[in-house]
Parts: C-alpha cells; structure tokens; sequence
C-alpha cells in the first residue's frame, strides 16, 4: 500500500504543482483547481486560481477564508450543489492532471495494482485517511486514492 503522498510519491497529491487545463483555463495544481470550483463568482475563481501556492488556495475557499496581504478578508460564496458535484470535480480534475503530464501518468501507472490511501493528520476521512488520535475509530472513505485507482485502471492503456 502506498499510504503518503510524499517524497517520491508526492505527484498523487493535489499539492503537487504542475499545470493542468480544463475548459480551456490553465490551473497550477489540482488543489487550485479544485477550490476555485467550489464558486460560482467568476473574481472569485480568478483570485483562488492565482494563489501562490495550493495551500493558499485551499485556505481561500476555506469556511474561515484568507486574509489577503492588504489585509482584507476573502471569502468565497460557496455555490450551492457544491457538496453533491464535489467529488465529480476531483474525478474531472485527477483526470486532467493525470491525461495532460505523461511523466506523472507513467508514474501514477507504475503503481500497478497497489492500494493508493492519503494518510494524513489533519481530519480528513473523506478524500482520505486521518490517522489522528481523534479518528482513528473512524474509518477513512479515501475518496481521492479510489479515483486515482479509478484513473489508473481506466486511462492504464495510455502511451
């Protein structure tokens, strides 16, 4: 089982920055795209894609927001469906990331057949695995490592 996303396997990470391409706009990571689906407001989406870094982005769509350098709150108008489409989202953007970089697709597919789990201490049993004393009787549905095996089983046959 690969259960961390880091090190040499820090490409399955929606952190990791390279660019992907989807309906003709260009993100820097999967995590920047992600987070700017989470709006309907186009400035919105602009300033979440354009973040420095995908930790950024992600605190910028997050409930708290993101104080920005001029010190003003950003916070983003959470469109409504967002937890119905959340997870079609993921799989549209694994899909992009993985189908447009054919270093990391032959990476991903050099995987083979093993478990792919995010394990992490940050609470997170939905896209992954929280290892943390809170949760650890609470079984991760790791949605994230099943659409990369998804990915890996359905686009594996890509040269």
């Amino acid at each position: 089982m690969i259960d961390s996303f880091k090190g040499q396997y820090s490409f399955l990470s929606n952190f990791y920055c390279i660019d992907q391409i989807v309906g003709g706009i260009v993100y820097p990571s999967n995590e920047h795209f992600f987070h700017t689906c989470k709006t309907q407001v186009m400035e919105e989406q602009n300033v979440i894609r354009t973040a420095p870094t995908p930790a950024i982005a992600k605190k910028m769509a997050s409930r708290s927001g993101y104080r920005l350098p001029n010190g003003k709150l950003f916070k983003i108008t959470l469109r409504p469906d967002w937890n119905s489409i959340r997870v079609s989202v993921m799989q549209l953007g694994v899909e992009a990331k993985f189908s447009q970089n054919l270093a990391i697709h032959n990476a991903l597919m050099a995987t083979g057949s093993i478990q792919l789990v995010e394990d992490n201490y940050w609470h997170d049993n939905f896209w992954g695995n929280c290892l943390c004393s809170k949760c650890m009787d609470i079984p991760g549905l790791n949605n994230l490592g099943k659409l990369l095996m998804f990915y890996r089983t359905m686009f594996g046959r890509r040269k």
